[in-house]
């Protein structure tokens, strides 16, 4: 058994064997590990009240009493695991017993056993200094329907560096943002994606990252990257509207109406009663075109509102031509070296 420090451990090319509770995994945890417990959350609640009310020597005791009857299945699993390679990362919460005993088992089945040192507590404060080495962070902003996602990704395709915050919290950031989309994961967890979509990229050299709210439908961007995000250079970029309205209608117009009604209405308190009714009203009748028409006035108020609230320095308005997206990016790459 070895103990590995943070940054060292998520390049090793191991399964990954989280060892805490279900419900401490389900919360947040590195992504691509596998959670097998050594106590379902109900067996750690009992250890840690024993702890709290008897001492430590009782609920370690009770720990090995309820583990032990345990260990076969155990090696079973990890058996399966990892039969083409007979290496194995663990990690707990603080690189402690659990994670410990795990290893100690697992090394009497001949596995070779990395333990994370300090547990996924020292894994999240690896990921926000992570975060905080950014050096070149820029931004990409505009209104509703000027393309921003896919013009992230075209950005990708010229080679430059992106991280996709809509993708990795599996929403579009707008009333709009969860329809077809799977559930959103938890923040904790979203801040793990994050952490793990920046450590892929050369930290030293720029890295494109679309303007969010700092909610992104229920999850929030980590503190650490959204105090990043407002000193960053931003890029606003500006389409002819009709273009904007045509893009929403083709990318929204195939949802079921149901679904759009209903977020419309969730809208309701800012958009006002009138412009509500009048959206659902042209929805019901498939005219999604003019429901997205009216739909943008309030949107880019909101966003002239709150473009530059946050942001410490001015952003670089860029007018963008024609209707390709790789013709965009390549046009905002231009801009980007002035």
């Amino acid at each position: 058994m070895q103990y590995v420090p943070a940054n060292e451990f998520v390049d090793l090319n191991h399964s990954i064997l989280d060892v805490r509770s279900p419900g401490e995994f389900t919360k947040g945890h590195i992504p691509g590990a596998i959670n097998i417990p050594l106590f379902s959350d109900e067996e750690r609640a009992e250890i840690g009240t024993l702890y709290r009310q008897t001492g430590q020597k009782e609920a370690i005791d009770r720990g090995y009493e309820i583990a032990n009857p345990k260990k076969e299945l155990f090696k079973r699993k990890v058996n399966q695991l990892t039969k083409s390679n007979r290496h194995l990362s663990i990690y707990c919460w603080r690189g402690g017993m659990r994670s410990r005993s795990m290893a100690e088992l697992f090394e009497t089945a001949d596995l070779k056993c990395m333990v994370l040192e300090g547990g996924y507590k020292a894994y999240r404060k690896y990921g926000r200094e992570l975060i905080d080495n950014i050096t070149h962070l820029t931004v990409l902003a505009g209104p509703t329907g000027s393309g921003k996602t896919e013009l992230l990704h075209a950005l990708a395709d010229r080679g430059e560096q992106i991280v996709d915050l809509e993708r990795l919290a599996q929403h579009r950031g707008s009333a709009f943002g969860a329809i077809a989309l799977p559930t959103q994961p938890t923040t904790e967890q979203f801040h793990n994606r994050t952490f793990e979509a920046f450590r892929a990229l050369d930290l030293s050299k720029r890295i494109w990252i679309e303007s969010e709210s700092k909610p992104i439908g229920r999850v929030y961007i980590d503190e650490t990257l959204w105090a990043k995000m407002n000193v960053a250079r931003v890029y606003a970029i500006a389409i002819p509207r009709e273009l904007r309205i045509h893009r929403i209608t083709a990318e929204y117009g195939a949802f079921p109406r149901s679904e759009l009604i209903d977020a419309v209405q969730r809208i309701a308190p800012r958009l006002g009663h009138e412009r509500m009714q009048q959206a659902v009203t042209l929805i019901s009748c498939g005219e999604i075109e003019a429901a997205v028409d009216l739909l943008l006035t309030y949107y880019d108020r909101g966003y002239l509102n709150s473009r530059d609230k946050h942001k410490k320095q001015k952003s670089v308005e860029v007018q963008l031509i024609g209707d390709d997206c790789l013709d965009w990016a390549q046009q905002l790459v231009t801009a980007a070296y002035y």
